[in-house]
C-alpha cells in the first residue's frame, strides 16, 4: 500500500473525489427543493410560500447530510489525541 492510501486502499484523489461527490450532493439537496418550490409557485400562482417550504426543506436536508458527514468523520478519527488535547482536557479535570 502506498503512503498517501488510506485503511480502505483509496488514494488521496479518491478520497477528494468522495467528499467532493458529498459536497456537490448538499448543494443539491438545498437547490433543488428551492427550484421546485418557485416552479410550482409560478405555476399555481401561490408565490412565495411552496418556495418558502420548498427553502425549509432543502435546509433542512442539507443540515442533516451535514449532521451525518461529521458523525461519520469523528468516527474516522481514531487515533491518540494530540498533545494540546490532552493539555486541555488535564486543565478541566477530565485528563487521565
Amino acid at each position: 500500500m502506498s503512503d498517501d492510501a488510506d485503511r480502505d486502499g483509496r488514494s488521496a484523489m479518491a478520497r477528494g473525489y468522495v467528499l467532493a461527490s458529498r459536497a456537490m450532493s448538499i448543494g443539491l439537496q438545498m437547490v433543488i427543493p428551492v427550484g421546485l418550490g418557485w416552479w410550482a409557485d409560478s405555476s399555481w400562482k401561490t408565490a412565495p410560500w411552496l418556495m418558502v417550504v420548498g427553502v425549509v426543506l432543502g435546509f433542512t436536508s442539507a443540515l442533516l447530510q451535514l449532521i451525518q458527514l461529521a458523525k461519520e468523520s469523528a468516527s474516522e478519527e481514531d487515533g491518540p489525541p494530540s498533545a494540546g488535547t490532552q493539555a486541555v482536557d488535564e486543565k478541566r479535570g477530565g485528563g487521565s
